[in-house]
């Protein structure tokens, strides 16, 4: 008699569905989110910061940097939204992302643009601040200071500044501008005083004069401080 044939059959089920899991698409980006887009602005951060030539000093600068290395501008994109899709498991399109950082760069734009011609700029372009750190700061002539009425944060003490606020808040003014009142204090300190108006008085030293010879010192600057209920303007100066 012939001995009994025994098939053996291997179940690969398992094995087949995780291949056809990991294989599986990632659903398609419909719209940038706010956590999306500082990592696409981190993103370019980085690349620039990568080539040890330090900030750039102007959009066209950034523009041109984006250009350089090994890779084209083309590359970069790729490279970047396939950084997004693996961190966001979405994805990302290339031409999106170039379209998106295309967006970021016209909104930075225009709050600078209306703030060189009007001092101020509109406060809708949520991450001004974030596409501001890519570039070198410009404003080192004129630091901007910030706080409240009860003191100021200066970002250089040599800095003098002529600001314009109220007691809740401050802003920055032209050294041109003239306010309806005028407190000259020294740099980092501020206060809003009631209605007032006084002139410390002027302290001056004569010296003894040699034979032939008169020395009188000129008087002291001495701060005039003058102020209104509700607004406060100060001239930030050393003395």
């Amino acid at each position: 008699m012939a001995a009994p044939c025994v098939l053996y059959i291997y179940h690969e089920s398992t094995t087949n569905e995780s291949a056809a899991t990991s294989a599986a698409p990632l659903p398609a980006n419909e719209a940038f989110t706010r956590q999306q887009t500082l990592y696409l602005i981190a993103l370019v951060r980085q690349h620039i910061e990568a080539d040890g030539e330090g900030r750039p000093r102007s959009l066209t600068e950034l523009s041109g940097r984006l250009k350089k290395g090994k890779k084209s501008k083309k590359a970069l994109w790729e490279e970047m939204a396939s950084k997004l899709s693996s961190h966001f498991q979405q994805l990302f399109l290339p031409e999106k992302v170039s379209r998106k950082w295309t967006t970021l760069v016209e909104g930075y734009k225009k709050v600078k643009d209306s703030i060189a011609a009007t001092g101020k700029g509109p406060v809708r372009f949520q991450f001004y601040a974030e596409m501001d750190e890519i570039l070198e700061d410009q404003h080192d002539a004129v630091s901007p200071v910030v706080g409240m009425c009860q003191g100021l944060e200066e970002r250089r003490p040599d800095a003098v500044i002529p600001v314009v606020g109220t007691c809740r808040g401050l802003e920055e003014r032209r050294p041109d501008t003239v306010g309806p009142c005028n407190i000259a204090v020294p740099l980092g300190t501020a206060s809003c005083a009631p209605s007032t108006s006084r002139l410390p008085p002027s302290s001056s030293t004569t010296n003894t004069p040699s034979p032939g010879l008169s020395t009188t010192n000129p008087p002291s600057p001495a701060p005039i401080i003058t102020s209104r209920p509700g607004k406060c303007v100060f001239i930030l100066a050393t003395v």
